[in-house]
């Protein structure tokens, strides 16, 4: 009877809103708190939960709009809030002998009670308390849940769908997964804070629009690979969801400046960005975000062939707390890198294969950035032993030094075991000038050294 629900879900909701937490696992229970509702409404609605007859009533009563405003809002879902006693699990699924006849659950209960004389029975993994069967399930991924532990039973099915489960949710590589899925956990999980499409060729624009229109509160997104989509998701998700603070859209080749361009007006906490092989971005796309996401920490770019020294002198200017930059294969020069020496908190720097850069470009920043602990200079023929002694004798902090494919010699890797007290990661892999002499020295004199990388060194 629909009408009884209704009343139920008013003395429900009045309930929430004048009860405290109980103190076991910080759970609600209506009824028990000061100003919550009565016992009987809990165990009204309870009666009717486990007489619950199929999965679709199932889903209905737990997912319709009223339900979620009034229990995932506080924090907590319906079925942990209703006093466990009230539900003994056992009621909220059928095993294989039992009768279908019983006109409801309780009394489908009090019928297996009544027949099993099994101690074992009392020991099922039912009885556990629902928050720890939660926690349990929290180390399945989505799929488990979803294709397996959901369809043990009905009990299962409503502990997969708490929300709690979907709040971070990884749908990556999943080919199933389309606009019409998105548009169903959009209208039904509000309270998304991160999602993961990655490889999911289903998922086009209109599907990310609906999920940003209804998940304002959505922190993180991840869509590598999604060739398919365009300016008008990362749009939409601009538009309505102004608290992110990650967006990995690497590889997607439609993307252009205007995505860029609302991001910076509209995503002011934006800290964590990857932009790689998206090759229709340019300096004009990358200056705005830049100025209008000063609070960036993070910027990866790979092979943005768009992208000049004008985007990293804006990224050196307008974001401060920069840690992580990357301008692999970019058509960035020792002109724009020379910016990078203002960045005070820069630890972890890739200037893979650029085209011109210069030793001094190289020296400078390490001589300026001073906690610097990863650089990687691989594919840039320049570099040279003069330049990597600078590096082991500037680079206090510095852990990690990636040389593959660089113009180095034996002195280069006996610099860094003679200068160097912190580097710990030393990759020389395809330098075709070292010989048994520098390895074996470096291996010799290194205190910290850990790992040290030959690969293709023939000599």
């Amino acid at each position: 009877n629909n009408s009884d629900l209704d009343e139920d879900s008013d003395q429900l909701e009045a309930g929430v809103n004048g009860c405290r937490h109980n103190s076991v696992a910080g759970i609600g229970v209506p009824g028990v708190c000061g100003g919550g509702i009565s016992a009987s409404a809990a165990s009204k609605l309870a009666e009717r939960y486990a007489a619950l007859a199929s999965p679709e009533d199932c889903s209905k009563f737990l997912l319709s709009q009223r339900e979620l405003a009034v229990w995932e809002g506080q924090g907590r879902s319906l079925l942990s809030a209703v006093p466990a006693k009230l539900i003994p699990p056992p009621v909220l699924f059928r095993t294989a002998d039992s009768s279908d006849s019983s006109p409801s659950g309780l009394n489908h209960y009090d019928d297996c009670q009544a027949r099993s004389s099994d101690p074992a029975d009392h020991l099922s993994i039912n009885h556990l308390p629902s928050s720890i069967l939660l926690k349990v399930l929290s180390h399945l991924t989505v799929k488990e849940r979803c294709l397996c532990a959901s369809l043990v039973c009905k009990y299962w099915r409503d502990l997969c769908l708490d929300f709690q489960f979907w709040k971070q949710i990884d749908l990556s590589g999943l080919q199933q997964v389309n606009d019409d899925l998105l548009v169903k956990i959009a209208s039904r999980r509000q309270n998304v804070t991160e999602i993961t499409i990655s490889d999911c060729r289903g998922v086009h624009d209109h599907g990310v629009t609906s999920l940003a229109s209804h998940c304002p509160g959505l922190q993180k997104y991840t869509a590598y690979r999604c060739k398919q989509l365009g300016d008008s998701s990362v749009i939409a998700l601009a538009t309505h969801c102004p608290l992110l603070v990650k967006v990995h859209v690497g590889n997607q080749d439609k993307l252009t400046d205007a995505a860029l361009k609302k991001l910076g007006s509209n995503c002011s906490e934006l800290r964590d960005v990857h932009l790689g092989q998206c090759y229709g971005i340019t300096d004009e796309g990358m200056m705005a975000l830049a100025g209008g996401c000063p609070k960036l920490q993070k910027l990866y770019l790979q092979e943005n062939k768009m992208v000049t020294d004008q985007s990293v002198r804006a990224v050196a200017e307008h974001c401060p707390e920069l840690q992580f930059v990357g301008f692999m294969g970019c058509p960035v020069t020792s002109q724009g890198v020379i910016h990078l020496t203002a960045l005070q908190n820069l630890t972890v720097l890739d200037l893979r294969h650029i085209s011109e850069l210069n030793n001094e470009t190289v020296m400078e920043v390490v001589r300026k950035c001073r906690k610097l602990s990863s650089l990687n200079l691989c594919l840039n023929w320049s570099i040279n032993d003069r330049c990597v002694e600078i590096i082991a004798k500037e680079g206090r902090s510095l852990k990690e030094l990636y040389l593959v494919s660089c113009k180095i010699t034996d002195h280069a890797l006996i610099a860094i075991g003679q200068y160097s007290s912190t580097i710990e990661t030393v990759d020389a892999g395809w330098c075709k000038d070292i010989t048994d002499q520098g390895a074996t020295q470096i291996a010799q004199s290194s205190k910290s050294l850990r790992y040290l990388g030959l690969m293709r060194c023939d000599k």
